[in-house]
């Protein structure tokens, strides 16, 4: 079965807060000073579809892990995100857990996603897995793991 593209684009991570502005790459030492602060980040990052933002926060070597189990990138990930005609509404993570250790801090939360592509509703909820690792350029995104959440009662 072929995964819809909006949960493709979608799936998120990367770390989830409630998205007023899009933060600038030239903003990279505010804006992942800390790993909730580049998590914060990246959410508004997403909303507003801020691919250059997205760049910085994300690593290189950044590995997404989607709901098939299929293994994909960075540009990838950008790209998906970053999509003209896809409208992401600000999110909030919920059951959201932090482990830190040393230069390495693991973000586990469940999202609700709200929006649309290309004029197309959709709401698309998922439990997802963030790891951030800290080096020269602040606390950047290496991993993510999406997978759908259960439905209600289940």
């Amino acid at each position: 079965m072929k995964m819809p593209i909006h949960i493709m684009r979608c799936a998120l991570l990367g770390a989830i807060a409630l998205a007023t502005f899009a933060a600038r790459p030239a903003d990279a030492a505010a804006i992942n000073a800390t790993p909730e602060d580049a998590s914060r980040a990246m959410d508004k990052a997403i909303v507003a579809g801020d691919g250059a933002t997205l760049e910085t926060l994300i690593a290189p070597d950044f590995i997404w892990v989607r709901e098939g189990g299929r293994r994909v990138g960075k540009a990838d990930f950008v790209h998906g995100l970053a999509t003209p005609g896809l409208k992401i509404e600000p999110f909030t993570p919920s059951e959201g857990r932090w482990l830190k250790s040393g230069d390495i801090a693991v973000f586990s939360a469940v999202n609700e996603l709200h929006g649309s592509e290309s004029g197309e509703a959709f709401v698309d909820k998922h439990n997802f897995v963030d790891v951030w690792r800290h080096d020269a350029q602040g606390w950047r995104l290496v991993y993510t793991q999406v997978t759908k959440a259960p439905e209600a009662g289940k």
